[in-house]
C-alpha cells in the first residue's frame, strides 16, 4: 500500500508533466494547443475517476457491503457521464481545427501514461513489501 507521501509526491510529479505538455504545446503552438492539452488532461481524469468510482461501488456491493442509495448514484453517474465527458471534450479539440486535436490526444496519452506507472510502482512497492 502506497502511504500519503508517496501519493502525493506521485500526483506532484504528473501535475509538473502535465504543466510541462502544456508547456511545450504553447511554446510550439499557441495557446490553443495548451489549452487542448489542458482539455485532454481533465477530461481524461474525469473519465477514468468516473471508471474508478464504479470499480469500487461494485467491490462494495459484491462484499455484501450494501451502499446507501446517495453513495450508489456518485458511481453509477460518473459511469454513465464518461463517455460524454470525453466525447465532448474531444469534439471540442476538433471545433479548435489544428493542432489543437493532436494536443489533445498528447494530454490524453500523458494520463493513460500515468496510470501505467502508478500501476507499475504500485506493483513495485507490494512486491517489496512482501520480500521484507
Amino acid at each position: 500500500m502506497l502511504s500519503g507521501q508517496q501519493v502525493v509526491t506521485r500526483l506532484v510529479v504528473f501535475l509538473v508533466a502535465a504543466v510541462a505538455l502544456a508547456g511545450v504545446a504553447l511554446c510550439f503552438n499557441g495557446p490553443t494547443a495548451s489549452f487542448a492539452v489542458v482539455l485532454g488532461v481533465v477530461s481524461t481524469w474525469l473519465s477514468l475517476l468516473g471508471t474508478w468510482l464504479t470499480v469500487q461501488w461494485v467491490g462494495k456491493v459484491l462484499k455484501d457491503d450494501s451502499p446507501t442509495w446517495h453513495g450508489s448514484v456518485v458511481p453509477i453517474a460518473g459511469l454513465v457521464i464518461k463517455l460524454p465527458v470525453i466525447l465532448g471534450a474531444m469534439s471540442w479539440a476538433l471545433r479548435l481545427g489544428p493542432p489543437a486535436p493532436a494536443w489533445f490526444l498528447a494530454g490524453l496519452a500523458l494520463v493513460y501514461s500515468g496510470l501505467v506507472w502508478w500501476a507499475v510502482a504500485r506493483q513495485r512497492t507490494q512486491v517489496t513489501d512482501f520480500h521484507e
